[in-house]
């Protein structure tokens, strides 16, 4: 009997890890994710007007990405097509990573990115009340590079990271 318990708490944990992965990866993206795998994976179409984006929140992390269409492809008529449409032949061009944070887990995040395959590389910008800090990360494994900042949103600290994904 205990063989069996232990098999379904693995099972829920190898579970989880793989359904959270956005959590703990804010500096990879994956090129061959699809729509197809968005959707199955819970995410639903967020605000955006000029765009389409598609995100899930977990715990404390938003990830969002935007998804497009071929000009032939925009002419949808109703949701259920709508839905369709974007699953089968949409195509994902952008990450976003969002997640809140106080100063200090702010510090000991930063403090912890330049280690292994990734390396910062800070940016000018103009100092304001919004933004508290802005840099890039590069990716040195697979040569992404992620544009971070990080902003003050309603007396809360937001740490972002988002990359335009190329086909």
């Amino acid at each position: 009997m205990k063989k069996i318990y232990f098999i379904i708490f693995v099972l829920i944990i190898s579970c989880n890890k793989h359904e959270n992965i956005e959590i703990r990866k804010p500096f990879e993206v994956n090129h061959n994710l699809t729509p197809d795998v968005l959707f199955d994976r819970g995410y639903e179409r967020i605000w955006g007007e000029d765009v389409e984006l598609f995100g899930k929140r977990i715990n404390d992390v938003n990830v969002y990405y935007q998804i497009d269409l071929y000009e032939s492809d925009r002419d949808i008529k109703d949701k259920k097509d709508y839905l369709k449409t974007f699953r089968e032949k949409g195509i994902i061009s952008f990450k976003n990573y969002q997640k809140e944070m106080t100063e200090k887990e702010y510090e000991t995040f930063k403090d912890s990115i330049s280690r292994l395959d990734l390396k910062i590389i800070d940016i000018e910008y103009e100092k304001g009340e919004y933004f508290k800090d802005m840099f890039k990360v590069i990716n040195l494994k697979t040569k992404d590079t992620f544009n971070c900042s990080l902003t003050n949103d309603n007396d809360k600290l937001l740490f972002e990271s988002h990359i335009t994904i190329k086909k």
